[in-house]
């Protein structure tokens, strides 16, 4: 925490995700010591839907942050919190007389795309699904194992055992052991 927080400046806000406490306490501290406001996304504060057709031939995951409903094609289970990160950000430019509505907001996370990012590829009527992920470590891993759990079975990673076939590369310098480990109570092959 202590060199993630080297990156905070002197009076600039910092946004951020949700810490444990003791990494919390280290950016909170460096944000005092800089005189740097903190604001944190609210997790509580989020309420995710399933992934539901977005009309178009897509698929959008609805959330609400603060009350206010949000849709976005980004699918990883971990995405609406990310969005919620930013949406924070938002807020804070705000205080910096940056006007973002709500409206530009909605919009924006609407129109974010991440390729390679639990990315669900088109595919013909009862053809397999695929997606494409770029995660390269064991959080990665288990990023991926919730999202493939959210999407393709409602949450539920057990229905998905043994299910899904797998291609995998990763670098030499990579945990692809853990990578494995994680992935393999799904892996069909």
């Amino acid at each position: 925490a202590a060199e993630k927080a080297g990156i905070i400046k002197a009076g600039v806000p910092v946004v951020g995700w949700p810490q444990g406490p003791e990494a919390q306490a280290v950016i909170e501290a460096r944000c005092a010591e800089l005189g740097c406001p903190l604001a944190v996304a609210d997790l509580a504060a989020l309420r995710v839907g399933a992934v539901e057709a977005d009309g178009q031939g897509g698929l959008v995951r609805p959330f609400a942050y603060r009350g206010r409903p949000y849709a976005t094609a980004l699918l990883g289970s971990y995405q609406p919190a990310n969005a919620a990160v930013a949406l924070e950000a938002a807020e804070a430019l705000g205080r910096q007389g940056w006007a973002i509505p709500p409206a530009a907001r909605q919009q924006g996370i609407a129109a974010a795309r991440w390729p390679g990012r639990f990315e669900v590829l088109p595919t013909l009527p009862g053809g397999p699904t695929f997606v494409v992920d770029g995660g390269h470590n064991a959080q990665g891993a288990a990023a991926l194992v919730d999202s493939l759990a959210d999407v393709l079975a409602g949450g539920d990673a057990a229905d998905l055992s043994g299910a899904v076939a797998f291609v995998v590369g990763a670098m030499g310098d990579k945990d692809y052991a853990a990578m494995l480990a994680a992935i393999a109570p799904m892996a069909k092959r």
